[in-house]
């Protein structure tokens, strides 16, 4: 199989798992939303959108330096890092949002 096929695919299923765990839990955006609230609240520490989804990326990559043929953690890690770019975006608005209604 070429690469480019293969990398495709690898794209397609990421794709479709994220599809797939959007009807199981909802937007992700809202999940990652009331998870860097909990963060927040269990650390005392102000923690954002974009940090909860950088964490989750972080264990990904702890779990594949441990096994790196376990496909699922890598295509997990695609998702982590597509989320967390798109979050970025959320993140400034939120800013911009809070300094305007000060």
């Amino acid at each position: 199989m070429k690469a480019s096929t293969q990398i495709r695919k690898i794209f397609e299923e990421a794709s479709d798992i994220m599809s797939q765990r959007n009807i199981q839990y909802g937007d992700y955006r809202t999940l990652f939303s009331y998870a860097s609230a909990l963060a927040s609240i269990y650390t005392q520490k102000n923690f954002n959108t974009y940090e909860i989804c950088m964490v989750m990326f972080s264990i990904k990559m702890a779990r594949i330096a441990k096994n790196k043929h376990h496909k699922d953690s890598w295509i997990d890690a695609i998702n982590y890092l597509a989320m967390a770019q798109e979050l970025t975006g959320i993140d400034q608005r939120e800013k911009l949002n809070e300094r305007n209604a000060k």
